[in-house]
């Protein structure tokens, strides 16, 4: 859709070419258009900014698939039809710990990491542990 329509510079610009051009019809953006992208864009960032307030919380002793299937519920769900809503909860219902997904996202970098990190020697040097 970008190159379709001659690169645009900003997104309200390619939005507005793609107005023009007919792909928000009444009901529904057409497939494959910039709009209904960034549409799916910023719901699929709602769904990850409520998972991130659920692992944030360290009051709660909430599960994370229950953090996780509310932030579902609300922001994707709605959408997705029987089989993707099937699949997700599944997924969802599946999730290790808040404690285990926590350490594994602060998993030490690889050895080689200093190289391209330099911070990442210093933060080891004052004792910083993963």
């Amino acid at each position: 859709s970008w190159e379709r329509h001659g690169r645009p510079a900003t997104l309200r610009e390619l939005l507005a070419a793609e107005v023009a051009e007919g792909v928000v019809q009444p009901a529904r953006l057409a497939e494959g258009s910039a709009a209904l992208s960034l549409l799916w864009s910023m719901r699929m960032k709602r769904f990850w900014t409520r998972m991130a307030d659920g692992f944030a919380d360290q009051a709660s002793t909430e599960p994370t698939s229950a953090f996780g299937l509310r932030a579902y519920e609300a922001e994707v769900e709605p959408y997705h039809g029987f089989l993707l809503r099937r699949t997700f909860r599944t997924a969802l219902r599946a999730l290790p710990s808040r404690a285990e997904m926590l350490g594994n996202m602060a998993m030490a970098p690889p050895p080689d990491s200093a190289a391209r990190w330099p911070a990442w020697e210093e933060l080891v040097r004052r004792g910083a542990r993963f």
